[in-house]
């Protein structure tokens, strides 16, 4: 018979402490705030265009691959680009990273210094497939081996995506000699990998 006992036993459990009720969970089955914990934030490069990130932001999108510093060489009728594996001077092999960054341009005057609105309307067409800017620029998630999300600035090495232990430095290699250094990996994603899908 319905005689409205029913509506007090509910009112009873909505009272009830909801640790008991996640110490009563069986093992296997989720603690009810496990149904209930808020959803992660969004990451930054996930909610705001290349233009609108802050300097440090800017800089984490790189993933310090090292393939943009290397020597290219550039067709003048077709502007095709061609990729060697000769590193400019001022890039340490081990690490992919540039060992003297805030001062290059002292040292390379023509280091490009990336733009937003350039990256955007994909004017770098040397800029390596699997780079950062130029996946963000191109509606695209980073991969997975980016340090932003894995969290470990090796998982570049690792993969197989960096410069380590696959180039020379353009101190060794006169400049008139880069086409015998040609190399095609710099510009292709390596096998077995697929670009993240458009957003």
């Amino acid at each position: 018979m319905v005689d409205g006992s029913l509506s007090k036993a509910h009112v009873r459990v909505e009272s009830f402490d909801r640790s008991i009720l996640r110490r009563a969970a069986k093992p296997g089955v989720p603690a009810l705030d496990d149904f209930e914990s808020p959803a992660e934030p969004l990451p930054f490069w996930r909610t705001k265009r290349l233009e609108e990130l802050d300097r440090d932001e800017w800089e984490s999108l790189c993933d310090r691959c090292g393939r943009c510093c290397l020597n290219k060489l550039e067709d003048e009728e077709t502007g095709e680009i061609y990729w060697t594996n000769v590193a400019c001077r001022l890039l340490d092999h081990a690490s992919a990273c540039c060992s003297s960054y805030p001062n290059r341009h002292d040292f390379v005057p023509d280091c490009i210094e990336l733009d937003p609105d350039e990256v955007v309307s994909q004017t770098y067409t040397w800029l390596p497939p699997t780079c950062g800017y130029r996946l963000i620029a191109g509606g695209r998630d980073l991969m997975w081996w980016h340090p932003l999300v894995s969290g470990d600035p090796d998982t570049v090495h690792a993969a197989g995506i960096s410069i380590r232990n696959r180039v020379i430095s353009e101190v060794d290699v006169p400049e008139d000699r880069l086409e015998d250094h040609l190399v095609d990996w710099p510009g292709l994603v390596p096998d077995g990998t697929t670009l993240p899908p458009r957003s």
